[in-house]
């Protein structure tokens, strides 16, 4: 299977996408062109500055390297990152076999082409993600927002699972000071572009730019408005308002649900899965690559579960592979046929946490670092 992995990011790797060519290595190239202390005086670019540092770490390969290569280079780092993540999760919950099952979480769809095709930088911000919900597991609640935090500062999408980590807080009445410090861990993660002059009003807004304004309801994420914008009559500036507050309502509910039992065990992982998948599939102008977090939480639940969670599993990995592919292609019948995958996903995801699936568990796992 892992031969069979290599091959694919192999064939894969040739293909360079607009984001590559038309931002990445442009942003690598100007960081070698005027220096990383200088380059970060300005702004430039339009991603966190966390993804930025690690271009500017991967600067000095330039004229080694190609440069589009090197891009994808810092996007297979971040996969790796998300590997040892997925170990450390699966080590927590005594998962068997947590080495080879955190080698597989690369061969994930989703995972795979956001690296080996698309070049992006998900992986950055779900290591930390994925770490946070570890932490959760162990019960360090303190660790938790500070990788919540560093998460977010590496990409504004983290918040996507935000319901599930705001439903731990609330169960086990964490005290409120310890929430500050996600917060603190993002001022941290901007403080050495502020330090070399990046403006603090650009800083607070860079996780606004990618949030423009798109008119279609949904950017090949497979997800219900996929569907919905293609149905005659559709304004979609009335139908995002109205997703807007279905996705708000949808995540109060989603609070309801998973707090009616304490959140331990292979129900925590499950309702961590389960918040991007309510969250991306409810809100506009979801991008295909935002159900990420959802395909490796429910992966690492499926290894321990049974048949049928396997196969809640691998609908949402079809969901996925399916935006993507809606992407490469501009076939919106694709997403929307992902979006029935991911729809029927997020109900059996959410069934597996009603009180007749899941007996109490004790305990929360090893305790760690």
């Amino acid at each position: 299977m892992m031969a069979s992995g290599v091959a694919l990011y192999l064939m894969l790797w040739p293909i360079m996408t607009s984001d590559v060519e038309g931002s990445f290595t442009p942003w690598l190239e100007h960081i070698a062109a005027t220096g990383a202390l200088r380059a970060f005086s300005a702004p430039f670019g339009d991603y966190a500055p966390p993804y930025l540092y690690v271009l500017a770490l991967a600067a000095p390969l330039l004229g080694m390297v190609p440069s589009d290569t090197i891009v994808k280079l810092v996007s297979l780092a971040g996969t790796l990152m998300l590997a040892v993540s997925v170990w450390r999760l699966l080590r927590a919950m005594d998962a068997p076999n947590p080495e080879r099952h955190a080698l597989y979480a690369l061969l994930l769809p989703g995972v795979l082409m956001n690296t080996a095709l698309m070049a992006q930088c998900d992986a950055l911000y779900a290591a930390p993600t994925i770490m946070a919900v570890t932490a959760a597991w162990q019960r360090r609640h303190r660790s938790m927002f500070l990788w919540c935090g560093l998460a977010v500062a590496v990409k504004l999408q983290a918040i996507l699972i935000a319901p599930f980590f705001l439903a731990v807080a609330i169960q086990r009445r964490i005290p409120l000071q310890w929430w500050l410090l996600a917060p603190l861990a993002l001022i941290l993660a901007n403080l050495p572009a502020a330090l070399a002059g990046w403006p603090i009003g650009d800083l607070a807004m860079v996780y606004f730019k990618r949030t423009t304004f798109y008119p279609e309801l949904s950017r090949n994420a497979p997800n219900i408005w996929a569907i919905v914008q293609v149905l005659p009559g559709i304004d979609p500036i009335a139908t995002a308002r109205i997703a807007d507050a279905v996705a708000i309502a949808a995540s109060a509910l989603y609070l309801w649900w998973v707090l009616r039992r304490p959140l331990l065990g292979r129900r925590l992982v499950a309702a961590a899965a389960l918040a991007p998948m309510v969250t991306a599939g409810l809100l506009p102008h979801m991008h295909e690559r935002f159900f990420y977090v959802a395909d490796v939480l429910i992966f690492v639940w499926a290894i321990t579960g049974t048949v049928r969670d396997r196969c809640t599993a691998a609908l949402v990995q079809t969901g996925s592979f399916l935006g993507i592919m809606a992407y490469g292609n501009g076939t919106e019948k694709l997403a929307m046929l992902g979006a029935l995958a991911m729809l029927e996903a997020t109900r059996q995801t959410a069934g597996s946490l009603a009180p007749t699936h899941l007996p109490p568990l004790v305990g929360g796992g090893r305790v760690g670092v």
